[in-house]
């Protein structure tokens, strides 16, 4: 019989993400995938793998762009100087 090992378990409780951080990833990923898709989804909505295959490092960084400056098509790392927009972070 092995005994249980304090340490081991608070690191593992410690990197098992809590529901409510599986709930904003959840919204988040929900808000990107209606915006990459360009359709709405029920908030319970499961994405299928040839949906999630449509992701690409651009079209997060447009998400971004768009959440951040407003326009998709800002590129900082060229001079694009973001319009101030209203923050929607909670």
């Amino acid at each position: 019989m092995s005994a249980s090992n304090p340490a081991t378990d608070e690191d593992v409780s410690a990197k098992t993400p809590k529901a409510s951080q599986i709930n904003r990833y959840q919204r988040v990923l929900h808000e990107f995938m209606e915006s990459n898709l360009s359709r709405a989804f029920p908030l319970n909505y499961r994405f299928t793998e040839e949906e999630l295959s449509t992701v690409t490092p651009e079209s997060i960084m447009k998400w971004m762009n768009k959440k951040i400056c407003g326009d998709e098509n800002t590129d900082m790392l060229h001079g694009d100087i973001p319009t101030p927009v209203r923050c929607s972070h909670h």
